[in-house]
């Protein structure tokens, strides 16, 4: 039963995250060259819940839950969103420690998630629900 709770709650924040503020057009990009923010970033929190946990809830590793959700930050403010294997091209950029991602829906329009960036972690805002990804 922990299993079936703990895989709706991904499917409901998973739509939140493709479909959470679409209609803005996000696509910017990050700072270039010797950018710190560049790099692969795994899934290790939501909510309240870190990814240990969750692994444990789900009978899964630690490395194969981390994987639930992979962000890659490329230079030119280009980069990769990979959830449960499934990977799409993503822009994003920064003002601050405020982080916006911005991917192409099924329609092929922007949606936009905003969060923060800060010491090697993004956290995500999904409509209140809380996602968080550490280098």
């Amino acid at each position: 039963m922990k299993k079936t709770i703990a895989i709706l709650m991904l499917a409901v924040l998973l739509l939140g995250l493709m479909a959470a503020c679409g209609g803005k057009s996000g696509g910017g990009s990050g700072s270039v060259g010797n950018d710190p923010l560049l790099g692969t970033y795994k899934f290790s929190k939501m909510g309240n819940m870190p990814v240990q946990e969750y692994a444990e809830l789900l009978e899964l590793s630690l490395e194969e839950a981390q994987k639930f959700m992979i962000i890659e930050l490329k230079s030119g403010g280009k980069g990769t969103l990979s959830v449960e294997g499934e990977v799409q091209n993503i822009t994003w950029k920064t003002e601050g420690e405020k982080f916006t991602l911005t991917a192409k829906d099924e329609n092929n329009r922007d949606d936009t998630v905003e969060g923060t960036i800060k010491d090697g972690v993004i956290t995500l805002d999904l409509e209140g629900e809380f996602i968080e990804l550490s280098k």
